[in-house]
């Protein structure tokens, strides 16, 4: 397995192209859409919002993704019983115990990887974060530490392609139900104990996610609509990561019960010039 990580991807995405790789797929396309993409999913466990979108793509490229049971020991080993030799997973297990990264016995925290199941052991694992290859775990191991497992196989491709005129209509279409989300969460951010600012923030990184990894899909598909774009450079992504750099500072300041007003009036200011600037970008190429 080939293992794949670049700007834009998680520990959790990059196991999922890594193993969509292994399947064959051109997972670039599966970002071909994600720039418009508002309807994000808060995943508890990881702390980070997904994009739904991503794996609905990769399923109709021909990868699917069946989470299994995960809660207890019991489950865990019921589910690795179930597999197939061969079968690809990916195995969430807190960092500070996954022998291979700098943060074993140390810092804790979610972490994903992904694995090539056999019945006998070791279990060949691969970490696209760490850049991990062939790493070995005995099925107990992970038996005893592992808090979430996925199996993915592949199946029979859709015909399906991103539509690249619906995804820039999307965008110039999409800028009042963009500023009017934003709006209404800067004001749940002003009354509250700064828990707000701080998942918002987390909202406004999986926005910057989406937005490295459509560019990447325009550079890869589509370079003439990136250079008629003007605007996918990395001062888009600093200006974005400002704000969520804002949202944190705000946070910090609600917990410690300080007022953040005047911060919060910047951020909606800088988002808004930021939505400004990606719809008007979308009008002119689509016209």
């Amino acid at each position: 397995m080939n293992i794949i990580h670049f700007r834009g991807l998680n520990c959790y995405s990059n196991s999922l192209v890594s193993v969509a790789d292994s399947f064959g797929i051109d997972y670039t396309l599966a970002f071909g859409d994600l720039w418009s993409e508002m309807d994000l999913r808060y995943d508890p466990f990881r702390e980070k919002y997904l994009s739904p979108r991503l794996l609905g793509n990769l399923n109709a490229l021909g990868c699917t993704v069946k989470i299994l049971p995960s809660e207890t020991r019991d489950d865990i080993e019921g589910s690795l019983l179930g597999l197939n030799n061969g079968d690809c997973v990916i195995i969430g297990m807190d960092r500070s115990m996954v022998p291979w990264n700098p943060y074993f016995g140390g810092i804790s925290g979610p972490h994903y990887f992904a694995a090539e199941y056999s019945a006998d052991d070791p279990i060949l694992c691969f970490d696209p974060t760490f850049n991990a290859r062939n790493e070995k775990l005995r099925r107990d191991y992970i038996v005893e530490r592992a808090n979430r497992i996925s199996v993915l196989k592949p199946r029979a491709p859709e015909p399906w392609m991103p539509d690249d005129t619906a995804e820039l209509r999307a965008v110039a279409e999409g800028r009042g139900e963009r500023l009017r989300r934003m709006t209404e969460w800067i004001e749940r951010c002003s009354s509250d104990g700064g828990a707000e600012a701080e998942r918002f923030a987390k909202y406004v990184e999986a926005l910057i996610n989406n937005r490295s990894l459509y560019r990447r899909y325009l550079d890869r598909c589509a370079p003439e609509i990136l250079d008629a774009l003007g605007t996918f450079d990395d001062s888009l992504l600093r200006r974005w990561s400002a704000v969520k750099h804002g949202l944190v500072k705000a946070s910090v300041a609600r917990q410690s019960g300080r007022r953040s007003d005047r911060l919060l009036n910047e951020i909606r200011a800088y988002a808004t010039e930021l939505v400004d600037r990606e719809s008007n970008a979308a009008k002119r190429v689509v016209g």
